[in-house]
């Protein structure tokens, strides 16, 4: 690249008007011009970055490629955004974007629209963290790439990539699997594509495992495999037996599942890559807990804590907490497996809000009402010139009166539009709550029944296994305690609001607690649901007690959470 670059500096100086890009073909000349992009993004500073991107620029304006001026400018500022940003900088940055993507969109260089759109984009959701506004971009660009072929446009496996994985992060898995399909079936033009299209297995057999449907995952897992092993990739080969050996993990295959989660342990502490390693590291954990290997569950739990934070990967504490939680209940250190419960539920709590499906909803609107202002706009531009056609000839008074009779009907028909809106709601709202009601009615005998059950078999049978994994089976996972929530809140509105203001300082722990109590819980049923003993529920009723001053002991949980 360095000789080709040297190669075409020395000829463009030579003679100004000679064209390096003007014999070669469609697929070359993209290459070409990737080539000197890529020359511009791997400067080792900003002065050789911008000196290398202004030749480029001039040479592009001699030469009258508006196309190619547009995209040096665009890695300018690129280069600049990815490698030597600083947040002061934000508004400077934003505002060249905009410029850039005005001129491209005037010029209808739809290929460099996408290009910028890209980068900006990745920009708001690296940078800024602003997922809002790089979702719109993203939904953009899906009805942007489709106006575009793979020959006229080589990136477009990428941009399907970049648009499956922002779905994939907010939960749409619909599009988001829609999208990886998308960028696995386009033909890649370049080595540097394999990134794309491996990404793109992988995501999509991730995406099954997020639905369930192992089938499906194991199917683009295995394409994948088969793809990294006749490339000889040690380093995928590894991630992909991690991914494998999961599938076989939530099918409960553990013998399966153990030799393929410690390869890509291996592999990844091998590449010093603390983040693949933790994630195959954590599962293996999770499976000696199932199989009641305490002192291979601690050793491996404790070894996943170190590569988590050799990661760095905020994400894994979300799974690394609750195995810290099993691993100090079965030392007895019961307050400490209550804290690592809590912040478990901090860590899913701060993500959840991080990639929250609000935020999609959001985007998806303003970019729908963007969509649907430039048609109204280009319908009531053919309307206008249309009424001028036929109504030139009519009088004053029949323009009125027409306008009349329209405003009329339209407030009629919104009118009655809300009363149906305002009735559907409320009908939903009936439905939804006895719903609510009846689901949350289950949940609880489900776990009275099942501690009655388990009364039964200890008086006939004493203490077994089965036993055990039917205790397992009461507690309260953090999405059951998610949904129970949302059921908790729709039946009794603005309970645990009252909760927080009534008792300042009370921990996730202590609201738990008095949920469950509100739902008439005995200490047993409580201790089974949150998967510790009646003892530390009395020990931290006890603390309760102590902390909102309820010095007479004869008041019970059950008659503090009624007070509320």
């Amino acid at each position: 690249m360095v000789l080709l670059l040297a190669v075409l500096f020395i000829q463009y100086r030579a003679n100004a008007q000679y064209d390096p890009l003007k014999n070669l073909s469609g697929k070359e000349r993209e290459l070409a011009i990737r080539k000197i992009c890529d020359s511009i993004y791997y400067a080792p500073d900003t002065i050789t970055a911008y000196k290398i991107a202004d030749r480029f620029k001039n040479y592009a304006e001699k030469i009258n490629n508006d196309s190619l001026a547009l995209h040096i400018a665009l890695y300018k500022v690129f280069v600049f955004s990815r490698r030597f940003y600083k947040s002061a900088d934000k508004d400077r940055v934003e505002k060249t974007f905009n410029t850039l993507l005005e001129t491209a969109i005037k010029k209808k260089f739809i290929t460099v629209e996408l290009d910028i759109r890209d980068v900006i984009a990745n920009f708001y959701w690296d940078r800024l963290k602003n997922y809002e506004l790089a979702l719109q971009e993203y939904n953009t660009l899906g009805r942007l790439i489709e106006r575009v072929t793979e020959s006229s446009y080589p990136d477009k496996k990428k941009i399907y990539f970049h648009i499956g994985y922002a779905f994939f992060y907010f939960k749409d898995y619909v599009k988001a699997i829609d999208m990886f399909k998308k960028a696995i079936a386009t033909k890649p033009w370049y080595d540097f594509q394999e990134y794309d299209y491996r990404h793109s297995l992988e995501n999509l057999g991730t995406t099954y495992q997020e639905l369930n449907r192992l089938d499906s995952a194991d199917h683009y897992f295995q394409l994948l495999q088969q793809h990294v092993t006749a490339n000889n990739d040690s380093v995928w080969i590894g991630i992909n037996n991690g991914n494998i050996g999961k599938n076989e993990y939530l099918r409960g295959n553990y013998v399966q599942a153990l030799p393929l989660l410690q390869f890509c342990v291996n592999r990844g502490m091998k590449d010093k890559d603390a983040g693949v390693a933790a994630g195959a590291q954590m599962v293996l954990a999770d499976i000696y807990f199932k199989q009641n290997n305490i002192p291979a569950a601690i050793a491996a739990t404790l070894k996943a804590r170190e590569l988590v934070l050799a990661s760095a990967h905020y994400a894994h504490f979300r799974h690394l907490y609750p195995l810290l939680a099993k691993m100090y209940g079965t030392r007895g250190q019961h307050t400490l497996a209550a804290n690592y419960v809590d912040s478990g539920f901090v860590v899913v709590d701060s993500i959840n809000r991080m990639y929250s499906g609000i935020l999609m909803a959001r985007a998806l609107q303003k970019d729908a009402i963007g969509e649907q202002k430039a048609r109204l706009v280009e319908a009531e531009n053919s309307k206008k010139l249309m009424n001028i056609k036929m109504y030139a000839a009519l009088s004053i008074a029949l323009i009125i009166l027409c306008v009349t009779v329209f405003i009329y009907r339209n407030k009629r028909k919104q009118h009655r539009q809300e009363n149906e809106l305002k009735d559907s709601a409320i009908k939903k709202s009936q439905t939804d709550l006895e719903h609510a009601r009846v689901q949350l009615a289950d949940f609880t005998r489900n776990i009275a029944e099942k501690n009655k059950l388990i009364e039964q078999m200890e008086i006939q049978f004493g203490n077994t296994n089965k036993l055990a994994e039917l205790e397992k089976s009461i507690i309260l996972t953090g999405s059951d305690w998610r949904r129970f929530k949302e059921l908790f809140e729709q039946v009794y509105p603005g309970y645990l609001q009252r909760l927080t203001e009534k008792i300042p300082g009370i921990s996730p722990a202590e609201t738990r607690l008095l949920t469950l109590a509100k739902l008439n819980f005995s200490y047993k049923e409580i201790a089974s649901a949150l998967g510790i003993t009646p003892q530390a529920i009395r020990v931290s009723w006890h603390r309760l007690r102590k902390k909102i001053n309820i010095d007479d002991e004869t008041t019970t949980m059950e008659e503090l959470a009624n007070m509320v």
